[in-house]
């Protein structure tokens, strides 16, 4: 019985004693800093999870409230991560809109980082459609990686001039700069950056009619970003090589790819 009394006053004291030192002090409220931070965290998990809804949500808050802020390069940033989600549910024109605000920003207040960012995330989602401006912006992305010594967002610049190449039909010159572009984003780790280039070096061989060398590329490239968990990156991928192995003649090859593609943009929400 004594123990049990003797431990009640003690724990007693504890609480008394530790309320005289700092309970008394004021629990610092949360600020609209800390909101935006919550929700650009909640961005990056769920966009990592493949839960884009969310993402779009915690984007489109995390903006908000930057705007409410003037925070304009803490909104430049928000913007490519609106940009990025919007571009995944297929909501390109609105994504292309964030991507050209958060590069006029940028430009404002002289983040080169965050531009550089934004003038790839641009030219990689229109080079399909407008190949010649995708190169400009990609030349100016490129020189401000050379300049600021950030070689992530200089390997992914020579990849859009890549593809952009590739667009326009000049072979060779897709090719000498995919390869320079994979081995810059090897010698970074940049993983993402090195399977979006084996994808490319998969097209490239396809339309030199070596679809066996395309296939081995593009499959390299599932491998990547399946160690990546990017299901997105990997549902692109069996897209691209459902192409290839159509034009090679393996339809059941196709037809599974396919299919797989067409199940994973199901589970996150996307119609193709």
């Amino acid at each position: 019985m004594r123990s049990i009394i003797t431990t009640t006053f003690l724990l007693l004291f504890l609480v008394n004693f530790s309320g005289g030192c700092g309970g008394n002090q004021p629990v610092k409220p949360p600020t609209l800093h800390d909101e935006t931070a919550r929700h650009t965290a909640a961005f990056a998990r769920n966009m990592k999870l493949g839960r884009y809804t969310l993402a779009l949500s915690d984007a489109e808050m995390a903006l908000a409230v930057n705007r409410i802020l003037d925070r304009d390069d803490q909104v430049a940033v928000s913007l490519n991560n609106l940009g990025t989600v919007q571009e995944r549910l297929g909501n390109f024109e609105k994504a292309e809109v964030s991507y050209e605000e958060s590069v006029g920003l940028s430009r404002k207040t002289g983040e080169e980082m965050i531009l550089g960012v934004a003038l790839n995330n641009l030219a990689g989602m229109i080079v399909e459609s407008d190949a010649a401006k995708a190169e400009s912006l990609a030349r100016e992305a490129e020189r401000l990686g050379a300049k600021g010594s950030w070689p992530g967002i200089r390997a992914r610049a020579i990849h859009n001039r890549a593809r952009a190449a590739l667009e326009r039909g000049a072979i060779d010159e897709s090719r000498a700069l995919c390869d320079l572009a994979l081995a810059l984003a090897v010698s970074v780790n940049e993983m993402g950056t090195r399977a979006a280039c084996l994808v490319t070096l998969g097209r490239l061989e396809a339309s030199r009619g070596d679809n066996a060398a395309a296939v081995r590329f593009v499959k390299e490239a599932l491998a990547i970003d399946r160690d990546l968990e990017d299901p997105y990156a990997i549902a692109l991928d069996y897209t691209r090589l459902a192409e290839i192995q159509e034009v090679s003649g393996d339809e059941a090859g196709a037809a599974a790819s396919r299919k797989k593609a067409g199940e994973i943009f199901f589970i996150l929400g996307i119609e193709k």
